[in-house]
């Protein structure tokens, strides 16, 4: 399925100047290719090639994952013969030009994945649409900010503060993104929701910081714990500027990063306020289960057999999990139990239900992550009870990730009572709080609006309220 193909979602975004050769001219433009990643499923690939003084400039762009400005990190073009390397994707690409057909034919590989490619010329470059992004000059200051590791004093969390020019800030908050490694803009299908969430405040006098997260060789052995002792250090570091030492603080926290705000919450008093954007209050089984038949549900490719394939499968999973007193322990259980499940459907409906080899090694490897060990094994009321600042908990109706009736009831049974808490949902927003139709993971890079306008504008008036 190419939406799960990690082929552009690895890389930098720099653009690299490659010196020239001989004439490039041939080749200047956009080039258009297809490649075949299993059967029935392909995915767009396009090549730039862009004139730069004596040079060029070569960059990818996966229009289906809408990513773009991939850089080439090495490019050749001589006697018609072309070869261009991305270092950080370990692909490779080599092909002929030929001149009567404008074509490029040649071999795409990445890692033990090895497909043919054909390249044609196309007369622009697909573009990806999304009108909220705010672009320079902004009416306020950016500053670019390194917070040290506390022990090791290396690099380890790295942002954007944003402050409103020429007036002391009504309040600091910080933005925390959900699940899986993201940057500071919380990127996701060319949307940039932090971005955007980042200049309306900043626009309305509020300092904003936002940060890529923790460096990935940490990362990946990383617990929502730690992603909760990395906010703290944010506020550590930043708190410690005279510029920040009498200025209220909050945490704003999108999906998984709500949970994580929750738990900074509940043990810092210095956090004075803290905004929940479809935060993750209910258990983790709960949670994943609900996406399995919310998802599959209006997803037409799923009978309802391979439905309940799923959940069955997936409840046994979880169930394996929550018991296991190790991650280790868990992980046999897991492999068991897929492997028992495995001789009983066809090929057709491995790939559908998450069975096949390949998914089966990605669920094995996620399961063996500390991680997602940890999340089946916190209790998040634990958290949500010791939280006794003002909450603003916000889901959208049409979320099929995180649902907003079960998580927000969580928060009106255990949230400390609190004049100025409110909890209210949006009809038709989705998990990224975008105005959408179905609430399809899917539907997230056709939508061009990033997040619906009301969302930022009823967090402003709620801080208004509350006095911040």
């Amino acid at each position: 399925m190419a939406k799960k193909f990690a082929l552009i979602l690895l890389c930098g975004i720099l653009s690299l100047n490659i010196s020239a050769q001989h004439s490039y001219e041939p080749l200047l433009g956009f080039w258009k290719g297809s490649l075949k990643i299993m059967s029935g499923d392909s995915l767009s690939l396009v090549m730039a090639v862009l004139p730069d003084g004596d040079s060029v400039k070569v960059e990818l762009d996966s229009p289906d994952q809408y990513v773009t400005g991939i850089a080439v990190d090495f490019f050749s073009f001589q006697h018609d013969s072309i070869v261009f390397k991305v270092h950080s994707m370990s692909t490779t690409f080599t092909g002929t030009y030929d001149s009567s057909t404008q074509m490029i034919v040649g071999t795409f590989m990445q890692g033990k994945f090895k497909r043919k490619l054909s390249l044609s010329k196309i007369k622009e470059r697909p573009m990806i649409y999304r009108p909220q992004e705010p672009h320079p000059p902004y009416p306020y200051r950016e500053e670019e900010v390194t917070i040290l590791h506390p022990d090791t004093k290396s690099p380890w969390i790295q942002g954007t503060l944003t402050l409103p020019e020429n007036k002391a800030p009504r309040a600091l908050v910080i933005l925390i993104s959900g699940s899986g490694w993201q940057d500071r803009d919380e990127t996701i299908m060319g949307h940039k929701p932090f971005k955007v969430m980042a200049d309306f405040l900043t626009r309305h006098d509020y300092a904003v910081f936002r940060y890529d997260d923790l460096p990935q060789y940490f990362f990946r052995q990383a617990t929502t714990k730690d992603f909760a002792d990395a906010v703290s250090l944010i506020i550590d570091s930043l708190s410690a500027q005279p510029r920040f030492q009498e200025l209220p603080a909050g945490l704003l926290g999108h999906s998984e990063g709500g949970l994580v705000a929750f738990m900074t919450a509940a043990c810092d008093k210095r956090v004075d306020f803290m905004i929940s954007m479809a935060g993750m209050a209910d258990g983790m089984k709960n949670t994943l289960l609900y996406q399995i038949e919310a998802i599959t549900g209006k997803d037409s490719n799923f009978t309802k057999e391979d439905i309940d394939a799923s959940l069955e499968i997936s409840n046994k999973i979880y169930s394996a999990i929550e018991k296991s007193k190790t991650k280790e322990k868990a992980l046999e259980k897991c492999k068991r139990i897929l492997e028992n499940y495995d001789a009983k459907y066809s090929d057709e409906q491995k790939n559908k239900i998450g069975l096949s080899f390949e998914n089966r090694m990605a669920t094995l490897s996620i399961i063996a992550s500390p991680w997602y060990y940890y999340l089946f094994h916190i209790d998040t009321k634990d958290f949500i009870k010791k939280v006794r600042c003002p909450v603003y908990a916000l889901n959208g109706e049409n979320d099929l990730q995180v649902d907003y009736r079960t998580h927000l009831e969580v928060l009106r049974l255990n949230l400390p009572p609190n004049k100025q808490t409110k909890i209210v949902s949006f009809p038709k927003l989705n998990h990224l709080f975008q105005e959408s139709e179905t609430g399809l993971p899917s539907e997230y890079g056709l939508i061009e609006q990033t997040i619906s306008p009301d969302v930022p504008e009823s967090i402003v008036k709620w801080l208004i309220e509350i006095g911040y």
